[in-house]
């Protein structure tokens, strides 16, 4: 039967796809160009799954999954033509279209489409089958199913169907797409209309074709299907959490029931379609994960050795990992293929995977617009995220079995879990006021523009004889001094204790405009939970002495606008909200009534939490005026005697109060570097020194390995993020920016380690990317990790000089215990790495003059190298020094006089400022990159040869000189040490943060 088929290129509208068919069709009789182009112009938003009778021999699968992007169920009686329709699908790399072969009974099993049958297909069909279309039942239609397409068929099969779709009421937007040979007569129906006649097809629905080219009922239609499944997983959540007891086990079974349902609840119905593109993203992933796979521990040697110049045809690395010269030549070509491969299809995937994120982007704007023209439709579902716990995991699996958990450790996280449970459905928004009986019209006004925007709005009535009808609204709950107390403004904080959410103290005199509580709610989150923010504030002066002295407190008010965010020390408590993870507060902080603002701002001071009073336009809060005359700040300027003459009172809090900006608290840093891998490197070294002193410092550090292909990251309150993979040629380079692309989809300031080495090429490379990145408004910012303060005048960085960042090296070596040796005890030259110092790549040439203008002033002196790897070293008359571990090393160059570095392109030569630590001079070229700042005058830079040469002379046989020098590096290595510079670690993150607050 092979004999019969021929390949052929089909045009599918303004693509081409190659497919097999029998050789006696032709492509014409089993495509319909005419109806595939008028589907794709004009029924374009019809819903995700499509049901084809007749496979066609898959043209139509390929229509719908490649044209369309839908999932296709395809309905074939013959099984061959199954089989060669789902050899063209494979062919044509489509995956989500399947394929339903039932046999329905012996005549049509026999059927044979490739002879010449004497009986067309509808005829074997109509013989004896009753109640189906083709091979397939009523039950076979899936719900959500979109669009029925019916190629051949049964006259009474399709009466049948269409007489079934239309008295189901379940799916009013399907849409039924019929040849009119297998239709005889227009059908007499209800609901089903016909609603579209071309290319020998008949359209029917039950609504209008002008609908199916509108993206607001698909969106509509996934949001109605949705909502039930949400609050339905909701309420068996709710069951689960009343009888959840804190523990291992149980948090594990909670967590993963969470974070199945978690793109629902976070965001509500706008992670529904979302839901579904995740799906696909994960094909791809998956996919990404095995082609990562193929790589054998043995493959990624090799990797290594065809990155690495020095290595890449000697005998050593030959016989390391066990080939002959012949074999090995042959597994450099195969690898290198099969690498190329892997790495562009890869690249394919990874550009497919943005498309549909991009694509997720659209969707959720056009959900957005169809919320705010239905508001009524979604009340119900929550849009305010989740925020568990802290989630950055590595998996071990691929990804279609990763699971989302949190981290279990059970006395670190029980009091956290306690909260989650308490608000894991929604982030409940409260709105707290109190209220004088005197301003009862106001207080109308005030509660109607709020009402709206919180889930609930609390009401402290002091001094009332009654309680006001506008307030019995099912939102709405009302204390009062007769039960309570009188608590003055106190009252607007009366629901406060162990409230868990968005806490937002309004006042009864103000009128809020209507988005005044999601503002507030995006600057909390902007500020990532950290910050308390408000309309109106003040700063108190250095020498403080009355509250209510202009000179003392300055005061930034919410009728006057801020054109941009400000810091404050105390916040006006009728204009702020916070969030319950942010500040601690309770009832009980606020020791007297009508003092509310400064107890609030003592209690900021006391838990050093920032307090912003975010920008706004003036006279967006409307003041009531009739009231201000009889308001608390009135009181205290003019000094009326009465309750709400608190001037004193606020006056002894403010002047024994140290007040401070809380700018400053703790940073959540994520690293993604070499923790796992590469261990015997300095990059290792190094990232395992940042985590342990940015943990010294106070901040909470999480790693991820450069080369983890299985990770999790959940929790977007990271801070920022530092990536410190190897050099760009390194393979782990590359798998960290994958990492890195998602944390700036998250928003997170974002620091990179590019190894800037002074080459011009580098420097070219390193500009247009990181000009790249930052030109995509939507993420985070990339700021790039620089040694030195000088990488800033490298003139082809200056298109990015606002985002380099200079970051302190971790420079750790033990001191020796024993007492160094003296100018007498010691002798000869030290000029670092042999394999350095022959590579005219990295020093810029051949050193072969430089070394010359040593040797002729110093013929009897030792030069010393250390040889790392075996190969050919060109530079004669070399003392040849083998590899030792750090300690050892250290003790061998404290017995040299002096330490040399001749190298030019490389981004930190650690071993001349370790040098300085055992007391040998250094003499080095200028180095813009690290030794200009790391060593500066307390070694000598040298930019000639003649001029190395007479230093070395000088410094070598001068004994005063000498000790000088000497003296000087071991001063300027505790200033170098991690341990003094510790503290630029922060202040190099928080840049990065305060660039993307500016950008």
């Amino acid at each position: 039967m092979n004999d019969m088929l021929a390949k052929r290129k089909v045009k599918i509208l303004n693509n081409h796809y190659i497919l097999e068919v029998p050789t006696n069709i032709k492509v014409s009789e089993i495509s319909n160009d005419k109806l595939l182009a008028h589907l794709k112009h004009h029924y374009s938003s019809i819903s995700n799954k499509v049901l084809i009778q007749g496979g066609c021999y898959g043209i139509y699968g390929i229509f719908f999954e490649k044209e369309f992007k839908r999932d296709v169920k395809i309905l074939e009686v013959d099984p061959y033509i199954s089989k060669i329709s789902k050899k063209n699908l494979l062919s044509n790399d489509c995956k989500h279209v399947t394929y339903d072969s039932k046999v329905i009974n012996s005549v049509a099993k026999k059927f044979d489409a490739y002879t010449n049958s004497s009986k067309p297909l509808t005829s074997i069909l109509a013989e004896s089958i009753s109640g189906s279309v083709s091979s397939f039942l009523f039950k076979d239609i899936e719900e959500g199913t979109g669009l029925i397409l019916i190629n051949d068929c049964t006259l009474k099969n399709v009466e049948s169907l269409l007489n079934h779709i239309d008295n189901d009421n379940k799916n009013n937007k399907q849409l039924i797409i019929i040849k009119k040979s297998c239709i005889k007569n227009e059908e007499n129906l209800d609901k089903l209309k016909i609603i579209d006649d071309y290319a020998g097809y008949l359209f029917y629905s039950k609504i209008t074709k002008e609908s199916y080219s509108n993206n607001n009922f698909i969106v509509e239609e996934k949001m109605e299907t949705g909502i039930s499944e949400i609050l339905k997983s909701i309420k068996n959540l709710k069951e689960e959490v009343n009888e959840i007891k804190v523990g291992h086990s149980v948090q594990l079974n909670f967590f993963n029931t969470i974070n199945n349902l978690r793109p629902n609840l976070e965001r509500g119905d706008l992670l529904i379609l979302e839901r579904i593109i995740d799906d696909i993203i994960n094909v791809y992933e998956k996919e990404i994960y095995n082609l990562n796979k193929t790589v054998t521990k043995r493959d990624k040697k090799i990797r290594a050795l065809l990155n690495s110049n020095t290595w890449k045809y000697t005998q050593f690395a030959r016989n390391r990992l066990g080939f002959d010269k012949v074999s090995f030549d042959d597994y450099i070509e195969k690898n290198k293929h099969q690498e190329s491969f892997n790495q562009e299809k890869i690249g394919k995937l990874r550009s497919e995977i943005l498309k549909i994120t991009n694509k997720q982007n659209e969707i959720n704007t056009t959900l957005i617009d169809v919320i705010n023209k239905n508001p009524e439709t979604h009340e119900n579902l929550s849009y305010s995220p989740i925020h568990l716990s802290r989630n950055l995991i590595e998996s071990t699996e691929p990804p279609e079995h990763r699971r989302k958990l949190i981290s279990l450790d059970v006395e670190e996280n029980t009091n956290r879990f306690n909260k989650i449970v308490k608000n894991i459905f929604h982030e409940k928004k409260f709105a707290g006021l109190a209220a004088l009986p005197s301003r009862e019209l106001a207080l109308k006004r005030v509660v109607n523009s709020l009402v709206h925007q919180v889930d609930q709005l609390g009401v402290y009535l002091n001094g009332w004889n009654h309680i006001p009808d506008f307030l019995n609204h099912p939102k709405i709950i009302v204390a009062t001094s007769q039960d309570h107390g009188d608590l003055g403004d106190a009252g607007k904080f009366f629901w406060v204790n162990d409230f868990e959410g968005y806490y937002f103290s309004c006042d009864d005199d103000l009128v809020y405009p209507n988005d005044y509580v999601e503002r507030i709610i995006n600057k909390i989150k902007y500020y990532n939970y950290r910050a308390v923010v408000g309309w109106h504030g003040s700063v108190v002066s250095d020498f403080f002495k009355d509250y209510y002295d202009p000179k003392d407190r300055r005061v930034f008010s919410y009728s006057a606008g801020r054109p941009f965010d400000l810091d404050v020390h105390i916040l006006g408590t009728g204009v702020l909200g916070f969030h319950s993870s942010t500040m601690k507060v309770s009832l009980q902080d606020f020791e007297r009534p009508n003092m509310a603002d400064i107890f609030f701002a003592r209690l900021g001071q006391q838990q050093k939490v920032k307090f912003v009073v975010m920008e706004h336009k003036p006279k967006e809060i409307e003041t009531i005026e009739e009231f201000q005359e009889d308001s608390i700040n009135k009181h205290g300027q003019k000094q009326v005697e009465s309750a709400k003459n608190v001037r004193k009172y606020k006056n002894d809090i403010s002047t024994n109060l140290n007040w401070r900006l809380n700018n400053s608290q703790a940073l959540k840093v994520l690293l993604i570097g070499r923790f796992d891998n590469f261990k015997k490197g300095g990059i290792h070294k190094s990232n395992l020194l940042i985590k342990k002193y940015l943990k010294e410092l106070g901040h909470e550090v999480y790693t991820i390995d450069s080369q983890s292909t299985n990770f999790e990251i959940f929790d977007n309150r990271i801070d920022v993020a530092m990536i410190y993979p190897g050099d760009p040629n390194r393979p782990d380079y590359s798998e960290s920016l994958q990492k890195m692309d998602i944390l700036r989809g998250m928003g997170i300031p974002i620091l990179l380690n590019m190894s800037y080495n002074s080459n011009p090429v580098r420097s070219k490379f390193i500009s247009k990317t990181i000009n790249l990145y930052n030109l995509e408004k939507s993420k985070s910012k990339v700021c790039l990790m620089a040694f030195s303060e000088s990488m800033k005048f490298d003139a082809h960085l200056n298109s990015i000089k606002k985002y380099i960042v200079s970051f302190p090296k971790t420079i750790d070596v033990d001191n020796l215990r024993e007492e160094l040796p003296s100018f007498n005890d010691r002798e000869g030259i030290f000029f670092g790495d042999a394999t350095k110092l022959n590579n005219p790549e990295i020093t810029d040439g051949k050193v072969i003059n430089w070394v010359s203008e040593a040797r002729k002033r110093m013929p009897k002196t030792n030069f010393y190298v250390i040889k790392h790897y075996s190969g050919k070293f060109e530079i004669p008359n070399f003392e040849f020094a083998p590899f030792m571990e750090s300690a050892e090393l250290m003790r061998w160059i404290s017995k040299k006089r002096l330490s040399i570095c001749l190298n030019q392109f490389t981004t930190y030569e650690m071993v001349p400022v370790e040098s300085q630590s055992v007391g040998t001079p250094v003499v080095y070229r200028s180095m813009l990159q690290s030794l200009n700042e790391a060593i500066g005058l307390t070694g000598v830079p040298v930019t000639e040869p003649s001029i190395f040469g007479e230093m070395c002379q000088w410094l070598y046989n001068d004994e005063n000189a000498w000790k000088e020098y000497s003296r000087l590096s071991l001063l300027n290595f505790k200033r170098n040490h991690i341990s003094s510079s510790r503290i630029g670690l922060e202040t190099s993150l928080r840049k990065v943060i305060a660039i993307n607050y500016e950008v």
